[in-house]
């Protein structure tokens, strides 16, 4: 069971997934946490030395991603499996999360799907022959994140809406997506072998449709399935509205994780 001392780690795992929240105020050394497997990296890259350094970058991330899905499947001496994440507890505000005059309390949280993201694409090319800079980018998906909670309790102002209420919901993301642009520089050292610096990313967000079962909004059951159907396109409006404050707040927090990653990487 992972409580709120926890929450940047479940965050920073839903990011590299999809997206979503972390409180700013939680710290953690994510990279200590997660313990990638070098070796699994190590075979992505048998032939590192043989081949283009581009292909190197590939590999590494490669290797990464697929140990990220074994954390959330399985765990590991740090973090249990995170695929269903269960959340006892969890208070939210737009200090948060960017959405403005935003307050939420969710009570037995089960998230279900994190660890079927797919990644749809990935390229690695050659930014800066001289700085040996390459430009990453990387688009993956989740065909469908599903959520549960036990309670909410919301309250929220935005777009001249106001929403509040309270009770148990169902909520699922329809195909959310992330792109994700980095800027990374690779150094070759006789004596300390290849490490990675990122200097820039680029994080955008989007999401195909919503759905929900949310009950007790308005504190009205009957209000309440008008406003379901509602959310469906409020939510999506709402990301659009807010796109530059979520995608530079998405973007903050993959860099910090992949920077926290390459710095704890011995390759």
């Amino acid at each position: 069971m992972i409580r709120t001392s926890k929450m940047r780690t479940v965050w920073i795992l839903l990011t590299a997934a999809v997206v979503t929240v972390s409180p700013a105020s939680i710290n953690t050394n994510v990279a200590d946490e997660i313990n990638f497997d070098e070796r699994i990296i190590e075979e992505s890259i048998l032939i590192k030395g043989k081949q283009p350094r581009n292909n190197i970058i590939e590999g590494v991330l490669w290797g990464l991603i697929e140990d990220l899905r074994n954390v959330i499947l399985n765990g590991n001496e740090e973090i249990p499996p995170l695929d269903p994440l269960i959340i006892e507890h969890v208070s939210l505000t737009d200090e948060d999360i960017p959405l403005p005059g935003v307050k939420l309390d969710l009570s037995g949280v089960t998230v279900t799907n994190l660890a079927s993201f797919v990644i749809q694409e990935m390229s690695v090319t050659l930014s800066s022959l001289l700085l040996q800079r390459f430009r990453v980018q990387i688009n993956g998906r989740i065909p469908s994140l599903d959520a549960v909670a036990d309670h909410y309790d919301i309250d929220v102002s935005a777009m001249g809406f106001n929403l509040f209420g309270a009770g148990d919901a169902k909520v699922k993301l329809i195909n959310p997506a992330l792109r994700i642009d980095m800027l990374v520089a690779l150094r070759v050292n006789i004596i300390q072998g290849i490490s990675l610096n990122l200097l820039e990313t680029t994080a955008q967000f989007n999401l195909e449709a919503f759905r929900s079962e949310i009950n007790g909004i308005f504190n009205d059951d009957y209000v309440s399935a008008f406003i379901n159907v509602f959310l469906e396109d409020f939510v999506p409006s709402a990301l659009q509205t807010y796109e530059v404050e979520i995608n530079e707040f998405i973007s903050e927090i993959v860099h910090d994780i992949v920077s926290d990653i390459f710095d704890n990487l011995d390759l």
